[in-house]
């Protein structure tokens, strides 16, 4: 996950590779983030 400065850049840096990148407005960046990181962190909590 990277944070671009403003939706300019992250335009440019979209059209570098639109295939491989995908951009996420902060609501959806957090949901997404909490989605895959809760998850993790709590497996490997119960692992150690």
């Amino acid at each position: 996950m990277m944070f671009l400065a403003d939706e300019e850049v992250a335009s440019q840096w979209l059209s570098e590779s639109p295939d491989t990148r995908e951009i996420f407005y902060l609501q959806s960046a957090v949901e997404f983030s909490a989605a895959f990181f809760v998850p993790l962190s709590e497996k490997c909590r119960t692992a150690a």
